[in-house]
């Protein structure tokens, strides 16, 4: 499934929103409005500040199950639990920090020498901090990612969103591979 995302427009509803009960054949579905915020270093102008920490956020909308516990009667009501994994499911962490790095990597711009901004891996040894420039100078060039496992594709999802509102003009697109067919119907429904 290969997808593009759009920018979430801003809404005066309360979240969750409920969007599914649940039935045979769809488990019970709500649209989430998630915020992934972290903080970007650039330069400043004046001459006492050499740089200028701001806080970057994206909000993703994000349909998904309502908690594991729906998700888990849900399996027991439609008796699927033989080869479940309601894993999918959930935000993880993991997911969360890689959509963030996402976030400060698009948007972390190049020096003048046309280096890449080594802010993101300060606190990294030298050989850690060459795999962590790669990795942004990799996110910053390329068109298209896949999101292997991308349970509910915050971190693609989060590529494509970022990806949208650069103005670089380069086409960027996702695909996202999961072995569970309901965490792809959910990504779909949230790009």
């Amino acid at each position: 499934i290969t997808t593009s995302a759009f920018s979430v427009p801003p809404m005066a509803t309360s979240y969750p929103r409920p969007l599914h009960p649940g039935g045979f054949s769809l488990p019970p579905m709500v649209e989430d409005l998630i915020p992934i915020a972290t903080t970007i270093t650039s330069a400043a102008a004046d001459k006492y500040s050499q740089s200028k920490d701001e806080i970057l956020q994206k909000d993703l909308l994000l349909v998904r199950p309502p908690d594991m516990e729906s998700l888990w009667e849900w399996y027991a009501y439609t008796k699927r639990q033989t080869d479940s994994d309601p894993s999918w499911g959930r935000i993880w962490p993991t997911a969360l920090s890689l959509a963030r790095f996402t976030l400060q990597s698009l948007h972390s711009g190049e020096e003048e020498d046309g280096s890449i901004d080594t802010n993101l891996a300060s606190e990294l040894n030298e050989q850690d901090q060459d795999i962590v420039k790669q990795a942004i100078k990799a996110l910053q060039t390329t068109s298209h990612i896949i999101e292997l496992g991308c349970g509910l594709g915050l971190a693609g999802l989060s590529f494509a969103v970022s990806a949208a509102t650069e103005s670089k003009n380069i086409k960027r697109t996702v695909t996202f591979l999961d072995r569970e067919p309901y965490a792809l119907h959910c990504v779909m429904a949230s790009a």
